[in-house]
C-alpha cells in the first residue's frame, strides 16, 4: 500500500470502527448457516467510493472481520476476505472523483461488489458446510443486503459531501 499518512491511518480506523459498528448494530441471523445480514456494507460502500479502494479494502476486510469476531467467529477469516475484496472492487470500478455520488459506475461497482459478496460467501459457506446446498439460502438475502447498503449509503454520502466535512 505504499506510504500511508497519520492522516490517511486515522480516515482508514475510523472507517472500520464504523464498518464494525453497523454490522453489529442490527443484526438479522440465519440460523440454516449460522451467518447474519447487518447494516454495515453502507459504510464499506462510503469508504470505498468517498475514499478509495485502499480505505475500502480495509475498512471492509478488518472492520467486519472484527465484527464477526464479536457476532459469528467461525466467519472471521472468510469475512476479511469476501468483505475486503468486495471493498476493492467497489473502489476500483467506483466514480469517486464526481462530484455526483449518485451515477451508473457507482451502482455499477455497488451491484458487482454485492454480487461478489454473495457469492464469496457462498463458496466459504460450501467449504465451511460441506455441501453445496443449505448456503444458496444466503445468496439471495446478501445480494438484498447489498442493495439495502446502497440504500443507506448514498443519502448518507450526499449529506457528507453536502457538508463538506471533507474538504
Amino acid at each position: 500500500m505504499g506510504n500511508i499518512s497519520t492522516k490517511e491511518l486515522t480516515i482508514m480506523g475510523l472507517l472500520t470502527a464504523l464498518v464494525t459498528v453497523s454490522t453489529i448494530a442490527i443484526t438479522i441471523p440465519i440460523p440454516a448457516t449460522g451467518g447474519y445480514l447487518n447494516l454495515g456494507d453502507s459504510f464499506i460502500f462510503l469508504a470505498a467510493i468517498v475514499f478509495g479502494w485502499r480505505y475500502g479494502l480495509v475498512a471492509g476486510g478488518l472492520g467486519a472481520a472484527l465484527a464477526d469476531l464479536l457476532v459469528a467467529p467461525a466467519y472471521v477469516i472468510p469475512t476479511l476476505i469476501v468483505k475486503g475484496v468486495m471493498g476493492f472492487i467497489v473502489g476500483k470500478i467506483a466514480d469517486n472523483d464526481n462530484d455526483n455520488l449518485f451515477n451508473y459506475r457507482n451502482l455499477t461497482a455497488i451491484i458487482i461488489g454485492a454480487v461478489w459478496m454473495a457469492l464469496g460467501y457462498y463458496i466459504a459457506q460450501t467449504i465451511m458446510l460441506g455441501n453445496f446446498k443449505t448456503p444458496l439460502v444466503e445468496f439471495g438475502p446478501n445480494v438484498l443486503q447489498g442493495l439495502i447498503g446502497a440504500l443507506i449509503f448514498f443519502p448518507m454520502a450526499l449529506a457528507i459531501k453536502k457538508s463538506k466535512i471533507l474538504k
